[in-house]
């Protein structure tokens, strides 16, 4: 799947669904737009913790941390090659207060109780097995969550 988002250019592009609207002509754009629609309904996430379960490849993780000046955000997905990816774009492009891991989002034990402001899930969670999406995600997300 990564190397289909692999841009000419040799850039990743995000891996959820475009979302189209009002002056958004291109793909790439609209993938932009569905990021910046969902962090429009938060209040504010500038100098937020931030906390993204399902990250992909992590390019969704570094656009926010370049637009918002997040305080930090974690970053997790269960896939060794996504975080492989994510890993070497933020060194490749500079970006600080970033963690990237290779967790299981039903299973978030390791991170500490209340230690996150915003919690970010767009779109992985349809790729967890049948009824745990539905019961154990929120589960094991809330204690996370300030």
């Amino acid at each position: 799947m990564n190397e289909v988002m692999l841009k000419p250019n040799e850039e990743y592009t995000m891996l959820h669904y475009p979302f189209y609207g009002s002056g958004v002509g291109s793909f790439l754009e609209a993938l932009v737009n569905l990021t910046d629609y969902y962090m429009s309904l938060m209040p504010t996430i500038r100098d937020e913790e931030v906390f993204e379960v399902g990250c992909g490849n992590g390019v969704q993780a570094i656009y926010l941390q370049r637009k918002y000046s997040l305080s930090h955000i974690s970053a997790i997905d269960l896939n060794e090659g996504n975080i492989t990816i994510v890993r070497k774009e933020a060194d490749n492009n500079d970006i600080e207060n970033v963690d990237f891991s290779i967790e299981d989002a039903l299973q978030l034990y390791p991170f500490n109780d209340n230690s996150v402001d915003i919690l970010i899930n767009i779109e992985s969670a349809f790729h967890y097995p049948g009824t745990l999406r539905s019961s154990q995600l929120p589960i094991s997300c809330y204690h996370c969550i300030r």
